[in-house]
């Protein structure tokens, strides 16, 4: 049986958009093209479609996906048994976070003491310099002025003004879970007009130009981040980075 790009857009989450560009880097390439240009997919590729997802969730990079997937000895079972071990370690990483939380919550009650170990038991310090040092790459030096200069913004703030900000954050991700259920496209007049309000809510803390706002966009598609976005829903990390960077090209300087 062959799918279109669009039925394979909608079986996997990823826009039909990144669909095309797959195929131009050579990623993903359709099973053959018919007589009107359009192009079809069968099961094959299909099962190619499922490996780059699960290599994306593990915030690979596109480039290093395709070096993978082209190696002669790439072995698909194996490959699904190295995902299913990172996927067991990352339950047993969350269910160390899930006991923080209930500990804190124990804890802010009176119910129980937590000594300030137990209070960061399962966050990733790794994690944390790996997102710095990327920032750092991607931007130069200069990151370290605008860290610091987000941190001189909120450091007065009261847990008010962290509410009204969280709540304004929350609103905005349900707002792309709903335009990308719909299949809109990214550069569609409504994603644009959202993701302008993702933009204007990090100047809470800073304003990016075009290629500190693409970058991070590509942030969200290289580090853990997407595993947070795609948990709202299938692709979402793919389809708001796309949205991001045409935002970034037709707006930002």
């Amino acid at each position: 049986m062959a799918y279109t790009v669009k039925e394979l857009a909608k079986l996997s989450g990823v826009s039909v958009r990144t669909l095309h560009y797959y195929d131009e880097i050579g990623l993903l390439k359709p099973a053959y093209y018919a007589e009107n240009g359009y192009r079809a997919y069968e099961e094959k590729q299909l099962l190619i479609m499922q490996q780059i997802l699960f290599f994306r969730e593990l915030g690979m990079e596109l480039k290093k996906i395709k070096k993978i997937l082209k190696n002669g000895d790439f072995d698909k079972i194996s490959a699904l048994v190295s995902h299913k071990m990172v996927l067991l370690n990352q339950i047993k990483k969350n269910q160390q976070l899930i006991q923080t939380i209930d500990h804190t919550i124990k804890h802010i009650k009176g119910e129980r003491r937590m000594d300030e170990k137990e209070m960061y038991r399962g966050f990733s310090l790794e994690k944390q310099q790996e997102h710095q040092k990327l920032l750092k790459e991607r931007y130069g030096i200069e990151i370290d002025h605008h860290i610091d200069a987000s941190y001189k913004k909120v450091e007065n703030w009261d847990s008010e003004k962290w509410n009204e900000v969280s709540e304004e954050f929350d609103s905005l991700l349900q707002e792309l879970v709903e335009l990308a259920k719909k299949g809109l496209e990214p550069s569609s007049k409504e994603a644009q007009k959202c993701v302008e309000k993702h933009y204007n809510w990090l100047s809470h803390f800073w304003s990016p130009g075009k290629e500190a706002y693409i970058g991070h966009s590509n942030l969200i598609l290289e580090t853990d981040l997407s595993k947070t976005y795609n948990q709202m829903n299938p692709g979402l990390a793919s389809w708001f980075a796309d949205a991001m960077a045409i935002y970034a090209w037709e707006h930002l300087s």
